[in-house]
């Protein structure tokens, strides 16, 4: 038995290297590319032997150069002959034992030119350099390009704002001892009758606090000159502001006094704000910041109690207390002084310079909300305002 094995195997050797001898005696010259390597090569020469051991009919001899590679789920087969180059490429079969049929059968077909038998050709230049195998992708298909949106430059707006002040000082509502300096206006509380009396000094102190001041309705446009810079113009409307500043005596003594300077409640702003991004409609959100000047008067209001001590003008004394007018200025025995209720309203401007950050949000194409924190320093009559604003931006 183990002799018949070897005696097969030796004759299977001999017929490969027969059908080996006899595709080289036709001068067909197989070679296998490095990603071939997992195909099995002598089969394949074996079978392509076999193939082109028959001479074509009319007896010529059948020579050229055969190039089998395997790129990706697809075997490569590249014949150059007399007639020139051909490729072909084929699906990688899933039986190892039909390679070699397949490119058997290949081989002697591209050997033997069988297209010549049908139609003639012209032959193709053998190309200078071995070509190399791209295999075929999908592309998408092209989008369409999307419409180009211009950013913003006309910005027309509706707000409305509201000044904060911090109101504090000492000698507040005391005609002689601080009230012009520290720019107060004070009246009795609820109405707009000036207080001109002296006060006891300890109790003309007003302890700083934020309080509310005017509210303003503003309209504003804006141009953009470059996608992060806009100048532009504020213009409105303040409500809240306090009676007349400055008023005297009348004449006749009555009680509201006369003259002084009223409030000026218009706003009239020239500014110019930095966008830390470029100006968009496609981003929703913008940061920003600036810088604005303009004419605007910003009152605020603190309700304030006072010792009068105008109840002992004259050197009359309190009998029931025995406290004189100048005790009173002294400030001694407080105690035995009745509080006066009075408004002491702060009034600032009516010019002004500012900062101012915000963020614009956009609501769509064309309408964004806008949000702003403005920091006014007022002159001449010193005050600093801080101002948040909220309003409508509209786009066209």
């Amino acid at each position: 038995m183990r002799f018949h094995r070897l005696f097969c195997a030796a004759l299977i050797a001999v017929a490969v290297t027969s059908a080996a001898r006899s595709a080289a005696a036709q001068g067909i010259a197989v070679s296998f590319d490095e990603s071939a390597a997992a195909l099995p090569q002598d089969d394949i020469r074996a079978a392509i032997a076999r193939e082109l051991a028959h001479q074509p009919a009319d007896g010529a001899a059948v020579t050229g150069a055969l190039d089998v590679a395997v790129e990706s789920e697809h075997i490569i087969v590249r014949f150059r002959g007399p007639q020139g180059y051909t490729e072909r490429v084929l699906p990688l079969p899933e039986e190892r034992a039909q390679i070699p049929v397949m490119l058997g059968l290949l081989a002697g077909n591209l050997a033997r030119d069988q297209r010549a038998a049908v139609r003639p050709e012209p032959a193709a230049p053998a190309p200078a350099l071995k070509p190399t195998v791209t295999p075929i992708r999908e592309h998408p298909a092209p989008q369409p390009p999307e419409p180009i949106r211009t950013y913003p430059r006309h910005f027309l707006g509706l707000h409305v704002a509201q000044d904060l002040m911090v109101v504090g000082g000492k000698n507040a509502c005391d005609p002689s001892m601080g009230q012009a300096s520290e720019n107060f206006a004070c009246f009795y509380a609820g109405t707009e009758n000036p207080f001109f009396n002296a006060i006891e000094p300890n109790s003309d102190t007003i302890n700083s606090t934020l309080s509310i001041a005017t509210t303003r309705v503003l309209l504003s446009y804006d141009f953009a000159v470059m996608p992060r810079l806009t100048i532009g113009l504020r213009g409105g409307y303040a409500f809240g502001g306090g009676p007349p500043a400055g008023k005297s005596p009348a004449p006749d003594g009555s009680v509201g006094g006369s003259g002084g300077t009223a409030f000026m409640p218009w706003h009239l702003e020239l500014r110019s704000s930095y966008f830390f991004t470029p100006l968009s409609r496609r981003d929703t959100w913008h940061g920003f910041a600036g810088v604005g000047l303009g004419l605007a008067q910003v009152d605020a209001k603190a309700r304030h109690a006072v010792v009068d001590c105008e109840v002992f003008a004259g050197g009359q004394d309190n009998a029931a207390q025995l406290v004189s007018y100048e005790e009173c200025r002294q400030g001694l025995h407080p105690e035995a002084f009745p509080n006066t209720e009075l408004d002491a309203w702060k009034k600032t401007g009516q010019g002004f310079a500012a900062v101012h950050v915000g963020a614009l949000m956009s609501l769509s194409d064309s309408v964004a909300a806008r949000l702003e924190l403005d920091i006014m320093t007022m002159f001449p009559a010193y005050g600093v305002s801080f101002e948040p604003s909220a309003g409508m931006v509209f786009m066209p």
